[in-house]
This record gives C-alpha cells, sequence and structure tokens, in this order.
C-alpha cells in the first residue's frame, strides 16, 4: 500500500511531513529556504570578522512573510472588527506604539480584558456561583483567579508590543546557534513536546549532584519512542501496592509485606523522555555574509579526547547527534500562575534581568542609562512575580537546549537585533497578535524600541564599548517580553469552566461527576492540584510548610508545592534538594536554615497543573509515562520506590481505585474535562506563526523535519483539533505516516 502524499493544506496533516521524511509544496520551499540559509552560513565560516553593532546595520533583509489562510469548504467564525487604540491591561496602559501600527488591531485584544468576552467562550470576571453541596470543595473557574501581579512600569513603554516582541522571540527559530531551534521547539503543543525520535536522556543526567554522566543502560541517542516502552517502571500487576505505608488503606486479603513489591516490579528504565536540542559544539563568533549576520553560528566539534561527558552520550557512530533535555518539557500554558519554574524552581520569583537565578546571583546587572542614553551604569534589578522572566533566559544559553558552548547573551543580542522577526517562518495573516503585517519591514531593534522605555537600550556602548546597550540589556527584553506574550496563554476555556460556572451542577457526565468526587476525596489529588489552576507554588501558600512524614514519628518542613512522589529514586534527581548559583539551596527551607535532616526536600518536584492534562504526556519529570491511565494507576498503587525519608505523606495509594479499577476510568473522564477548547484548535490566545522541529535524523545525520503550520485567531481549518500523545505513540509515533498530532 503507496504511502499517503500530504499536502501543505492537507486537513489530515498540518505538520506537513511525509511519511519517509519528504516534505510537500509550501513546507518543501520553506525547509529548502532555510537549508540555504544554513549553506551561506557555512561558506562565510572561512575569514569570519566580528560584527557591528546590528541595530544600525541595514534592513532591506525580507521581513516574516504572511499568508491567506486556507479555503475550506465551512467557513470561518467571522472576525471581530478592530477596536481603534486598544491595548491590552495586564497593569496599567503605558504609552503608545512608536512602530504606529498596533499589533492587535483585530487580534486578541480588540475588546479591552477585564469584565468583558475577550475571546469565544472566554468569559474573564464571572460572577462566583452557589456551587451544589457535593461540590462544595471543588475549585472555581479559572476566570476567578487573579494572575500574580508583575510592576514592569520603569521597563516597558507598551505592553501589546512588548507582548508581540515576546511571542516573536518565543517562535523565531533564530535565536538558537544552528539557526534551528526556539523555545517553541520544546513547547509547541500544548505548551509541551511530543516528539518520538531522539528525545532519550539518562537517567541522572538533570540532577546536579549525579556522579558522572555515563550510564551503561541508556538507551541511546536517536532512538525511536514505542509505546511498549512505557511506562518506564513496569509492574507485574500494576494495581498492587507499593509498600506498607503506615497511614495507608488496605483492602481485605491484601498482601502487605513490606518487600512484596520487589517481586512486583516487571523492569526498570531509568532514562528519561526530554526534547531534543542542539547538537554540541565550540562557539567561535557570529557570521556575517554581505552585511548581514546569518542564524546559524560559527561553532566547530570539541575535539574527540577532550570532549565533555555530555556531548559523549549523544555520539554515536562518530556523529554527534541534538543532545536531549535530562527532563520533560512542562507545559507553557498558564505557567503565569507560577510563583517559580521549572520543575526543580530553579526559575526564581525575581527577575534580575539577566538569568534564571533572581536575588541569589549577586553578581546579575543590567545597564540602565538616561533617556538620551547618556551616562550608562549597571544596576541590579529585582522584578517580583517575574518568574516567567526567569525561566525563559535559562535555556538561550543552554548548551544543551539551544546554544554552543561559550556563546553570551550579548552575542544573541548582536545577531538578533538587526534581523527580521520570523524570517525564516511563516505568519498568519490572522494571527491574533502578529497578523495583518505588523512585522513587516522591522528588525528585532525596532519592536524593542517601541516596547521598552530608552533608558534600558540608548546607549551607544557599555563597559568596555565592545557592545552597544541594547546588545548588552538583551537578556532584559528577552526575559521581560516573553513573559508578557506567556501571560496571555491562560487555558480557562474548559467544559470544567463551564460546569463550575453553573454551580457544578450542568454539563458533566456521571461518570465525569464521579471522576471529580474522586479528585476531590478518596483520591486526595487535591492535595497537591489545588485551587482553579490544578496546581501548586501558585503563590496562595507560604513558601515553607510542614507534614507529618509517612515513615517514622517525625514532622519535617518542605517548600510549598514541591514533593517527592516516589516516580523515581530519590538519589537519580534531587529536584528542589539540589543547588543553584554558588551552590546555594534552591530549597527555600533549607536556605531558612532548617537542618537538612528536618527538611523532606530532596527528590521533590513542583506540582504542575493539570489543566490540558490530557495532552500534555509524556507525564512527571522524566516522561516516563505515556497515558492518564498509566499515571492513574501510579498514583492508585502509591508510586513506584518508597524514598522513605522524604516521600509526601498523601501518595499512599488509593484503595477505591483498586478495589474497582473501572473507577479509574471516572477519575480519567473527570481529568479530560480540563482540556480548553481554543488550544485544542490552536485558537487565540494559542495561535501561532510555523515551525519547522527536528524528529530525530536519518544515517546521514540529516534532520528530518516536521513543519507546523501557522495558525490563526480562529485555529485550524476544516474543524481540526490536536491529538494525545499516547494516540501519537499508538500509531507509530512522529517517525511514521502518523506524524500530524492531529485528528
Amino acid at each position: 500500500m503507496p504511502h499517503n502524499r500530504y499536502r501543505h493544506d492537507d486537513p489530515i496533516n498540518p505538520f506537513n511531513c511525509h511519511p519517509d521524511g519528504e516534505l510537500r509544496g509550501e513546507a518543501m520551499r520553506l525547509y529548502k529556504f532555510r537549508k540555504l540559509s544554513l549553506a551561506l552560513a557555512a561558506v562565510a565560516a572561512v575569514g569570519i570578522q566580528s560584527s557591528a553593532e546590528a541595530q544600525r546595520r541595514s534592513r532591506t533583509a525580507r521581513a516574516a512573510r504572511t499568508i491567506t489562510p486556507t479555503v475550506v469548504s465551512e467557513p470561518e467564525a467571522p472576525v471581530a472588527e478592530p477596536v481603534a487604540e486598544t491595548r491590552p491591561v495586564i497593569g496599567n496602559v503605558l504609552g503608545t506604539n512608536p512602530l504606529g501600527t498596533d499589533p492587535f488591531a483585530g487580534g486578541l485584544f480588540t475588546q479591552q480584558p477585564g469584565e468583558t468576552i475577550v475571546s469565544a467562550g472566554r468569559v474573564r470576571g464571572a460572577n462566583r456561583v452557589i456551587a451544589a453541596p457535593n461540590f462544595a470543595a471543588a475549585p472555581l473557574a479559572l476566570e476567578t483567579l487573579e494572575l500574580p501581579t508583575v510592576d514592569v512600569a520603569d521597563y516597558i513603554a507598551d505592553e501589546a508590543a512588548a507582548i508581540a516582541l515576546g511571542k516573536a522571540l518565543f517562535w523565531d527559530q533564530q535565536m538558537a546557534s544552528d539557526g534551528f531551534v526556539s523555545c517553541a521547539s520544546c513547547h509547541y503543543h500544548f505548551g509541551v513536546d511530543i516528539r518520538t525520535k531522539n528525545t532519550v536522556a539518562p537517567g541522572g543526567f538533570a540532577s546536579a549532584q549525579s556522579p558522572d554522566f555515563t550510564d551503561d543502560s541508556f538507551y541511546g541517542p536517536n532512538e525511536s519512542l514505542a509505546s511498549s516502552m512505557f511506562p518506564f517502571h513496569k509492574k507485574v500487576d500494576p494495581l498492587k501496592k507499593t509498600i506498607d505505608f503506615p497511614n495507608g488503606e488496605n483492602l481485605p486479603g491484601e498482601n502487605v509485606d513490606p518487600n512484596d513489591h520487589e517481586a512486583n516490579i516487571l523492569s526498570n528504565n531509568d532514562d528519561v523522555v526530554g526534547s531534543a536540542g542542539i547538537s554540541r559544539k565550540d562557539f567561535q563568533s557570529l557570521i556575517e555574509v554581505f552585511g548581514k549576520v546569518l542564524p546559524e553560528e560559527f561553532g566547530i566539534d570539541e575535539p574527540e579526547a577532550t570532549a565533555s561527558e555530555e556531548t559523549k552520550l549523544f555520539t554515536k557512530n562518530g556523529l554527534v547527534h541534538r543532545a536531549s533535555t535530562g527532563r520533560n518539557a512542562p507545559t507553557t500554558y498558564g505557567a503565569a500562575y507560577h510563583t517559580r519554574l521549572f520543575w526543580d524552581g530553579r526559575g526564581e520569583n525575581q527577575f534580575n534581568g539577566v538569568n534564571p537565578a533572581g536575588d541569589t546571583d549577586p553578581n546579575a546587572r543590567v545597564w540602565r542609562a538616561n533617556a538620551d542614553g547618556t551616562s550608562p551604569l549597571q544596576v541590579r534589578i529585582s522584578i517580583l512575580n517575574a518568574a516567567l522572566a526567569s525561566q525563559a533566559t535559562g535555556p538561550v544559553l543552554d548548551t544543551i537546549e539551544t546554544s554552543f558552548i561559550g556563546r553570551s547573551f550579548p552575542d544573541v543580542g548582536r545577531k538578533m537585533l538587526g534581523m527580521n522577526p520570523l524570517a525564516l517562518q511563516e505568519v498568519h495573516i490572522q494571527d491574533s497578535v502578529l497578523g495583518g503585517g505588523y512585522l513587516n519591514g522591522k528588525t528585532y531593534a525596532d519592536l524593542i524600541r517601541a516596547a521598552f522605555k530608552p533608558e534600558w537600550y540608548a546607549a551607544e556602548a557599555v563597559g568596555d564599548g565592545s557592545h552597544t546597550q541594547m546588545e548588552a540589556n538583551f537578556s532584559l527584553f528577552w526575559g521581560l517580553s516573553i513573559m508578557m506574550y506567556e501571560r496571555t496563554l491562560i487555558p480557562d476555556n474548559s467544559r470544567y469552566d463551564q460546569f463550575a460556572r453553573s454551580g457544578f451542577r450542568r454539563g458533566f457526565t456521571a461518570q465525569e461527576e464521579e471522576g471529580l468526587s474522586i479528585f476531590l476525596n478518596e483520591g486526595k489529588c487535591i492535595s497537591c492540584h489545588s485551587g482553579p489552576f490544578f496546581a501548586s507554588v501558585t503563590g496562595h501558600e507560604a513558601a515553607v510548610e510542614n507534614m507529618q512524614m509517612q515513615f517514622g514519628n517525625v514532622v519535617k518542613n518542605y517548600d510549598s508545592g514541591f514533593y517527592n512522589i516516589g516516580v523515581t529514586p530519590t538519589i537519580e534527581d534531587l529536584g528542589i534538594g539540589g543547588v543553584g548559583v554558588g551552590g546555594l539551596p534552591l530549597s527555600e527551607t533549607l536556605r531558612s536554615g532548617i537542618s537538612p535532616e528536618l527538611a523532606a526536600v530532596n527528590g521533590a518536584f513542583k506540582s504542575n497543573t493539570l489543566r490540558n492534562i490530557a495532552y500534555t504526556g509524556p507525564y512527571m519529570h522524566n516522561g516516563s509515562m505515556k497515558s492518564l491511565r498509566e499515571v492513574v494507576e501510579f498514583y492508585a498503587r502509591g508510586g513506584n520506590h518508597a524514598n522513605e525519608a522524604d516521600r509526601a505523606p498523601d501518595v499512599d495509594g488509593i484503595a477505591i481505585l483498586r478495589e474497582d479499577p473501572t473507577k479509574i476510568d471516572s477519575l480519567v473522564a473527570f481529568l479530560r474535562t480540563l482540556t480548553d477548547e481554543d488550544a485544542e484548535r490552536n485558537a487565540a490566545p494559542f495561535d501561532h506563526p510555523s515551525l519547522v522541529i527536528a524528529n530525530g535524523c536519518d544515517e546521514a545525520g540529516n534532520d528530518i523535519p516536521c513543519v507546523l503550520e501557522a495558525t490563526g485567531r480562529n485555529g485550524f481549518s476544516g474543524g481540526r483539533t490536536l491529538r494525545e500523545f499516547d494516540e501519537i505513540l499508538a500509531e507509530g509515533g512522529l517517525t511514521t505516516e502518523n506524524r500530524t498530532g492531529v485528528e
């Protein structure tokens, strides 16, 4: 049977991947253009010269293209008429747009957020309702939860322009050292990554406390995931209790021998499903051709004799593959509600303008000048409730994710400032933020001038004179603008929100109501996944709390919202029990001076949101579970490993699910109601530019590309929606004819 030949507008395949890795139509043209650009970069590597100030370069390069939406048989929803001179209200409206065109005209913010509807089904400021008695403890709809207030008035001149800048930077593949990877490369599908080839890293690789990076059982680079591999920790009976928990509830006749769980282990794989990033090289310089800096930078392979362990891990048959991250990528949707980010919380609440470390980095400085660019001085800043900005700066210089070894943020600024945003990608003409040709003829320097106050960019030179202020402060612009963009990605249009608005009286099936009841009661899920965001670490709890431990008559302190639930042995990855800048503990508990013996922080990870959980697999910090059922079975048996010293007390098994496994279906059915219907079809605010992702490579080392189509405010045409990770995996994954991720 011949393979299907997908078209660019094929409603079955918006990823535009042919089953044999061959691209068709517009996707082929886009990919060839990118390959040509990178080829020019290689030619220019001879006789490289340092590039001059990027924002003073010629601005005649090709602007980001806009595309006309595909005509389909069923009409798209009518587009609201734009309201002149409106701006998104995330704080105070701060000035006008110096570019003269509104990035939101006819887009997401044609109406003011607040007490208004900002897109179909997305209601703000809904009245509180009286809940049905049986669901009195159920979280309210998400619009009742206010975003943490962040004060950016000293930095941002125009918030709408900052959001546009942030969206462009987040999706732009030109930022990486190889000109191919972007932030979105790991967060394009409900804010996560569903690639299925070359995504595995060895266990313990993420932990700063790992004694080395060797792992004889490592699955290896460029291998494909398969359904049969999951879960990574297999049980003979997936519902049999893990151990005899002292405060656990046992079923009649259930074997609770403390050592019996060892016999129930079928296999254990300590690898991690992460995200493919960059092929590791040593950074040498930027590449300039005909007065224009290219996306690809000049890097050289590490000498084989002195190559780092990280590079060796991802080298196979002499070929250095794209490295893979040591933890699974959590969703960006709704991440604005978290007060700390990354699984281990190292994305600090305070943004220092430079890196994720916040106030814990005493050396972080940015440059501030007078509005006319005179008298620039280095200053310390600390912006509260800006964990999104802290997190955003981390991957840019990460040598697994996007950066050659030795690149600096000013290097990134010098490269990007003269570039046309998203020049190698497509922007839908109806993009809710960037549509209508907003980016045409503009550079990143233009966008920064429109978004930020001049005292942060106006100086011609700072420090030793090797960088402009705009280049030197590029980390500041990067972090704050991406934060502003991600604060718009609020997943509040789910069936659960509709049910909550009805007072928990209308809209759920009997099975879904039973699942919610288990979530609130027997399952104790609400203990860690609380409030309208169904998560912890949202600022609604004290930074440090205490709990009665499961094992031993002892009370320990812990960082609120970070729990050891026994997914992996504690020693494999210490999570928030690890260290950050200068060896300072990541844990607030340990920073406060509490003795490590009285702290339950090792192996503890952030309790992420359950919103959109049906689509954010693979699950857990190590990506070791492929489906919601595997996750629920994990909790029903009481986890994988005892981890007695740090184990969260509520993860001790769920007797009602072991007694009647059909109730697992009820809990899973409830969890599916947390899916945002706009996100499911990539409609505003989740619409996006096109994106090329590498899903492994062929035998010659050439990336196997998939192209995600650009979407506008109305999302996919033809009523298409995204698909779940386990569905994709069951049909062969993104490496076979099922590369679409939609149905």
